[in-house]
């Protein structure tokens, strides 16, 4: 995926279709879907912590905002709390018999399920 925007103010994107590409261009505001893999993070590697230049560190009065409306105090969201959710248990079940009592029991599991 390969996203642009272009001089008259919409967004281009080229993505990867079966036998090419494909080229949309479309206006803002847009919302742009991608799928896993599309990018590759990268760690942060020692010499870009230890030069700070790479890191850019902006204050209210750079971006022309009042500090009151910044950081924790300006923060309109409140974290009551926070957890790990619990991932449901999986399992493995084989199923025996012929291709189509297997089918059949497994559509049968699938309608209790539903």
């Amino acid at each position: 995926m390969d996203l642009a925007l272009l001089p008259d103010g919409r967004l281009r994107g080229e993505r990867e279709i079966r036998g090419g590409h494909e080229v949309v261009a479309v206006p803002l505001p847009a919302v742009v879907s991608v799928k896993l893999g599309v990018n590759e993070p990268r760690f942060m590697d020692m010499e870009r912590r230890r030069n700070p230049e790479y890191v850019t560190v902006w204050s209210a009065a750079d971006l022309g905002v009042d500090p009151k409306w910044l950081g924790f105090e300006g923060s309109p969201t409140v974290v009551g709390a926070v957890w790990q959710a619990k991932s449901p248990e999986r399992g493995r079940q084989f199923l025996d018999g012929t291709p189509q009592e297997k089918a059949r029991l497994l559509a049968e599991r699938i309608r209790r399920m539903l």
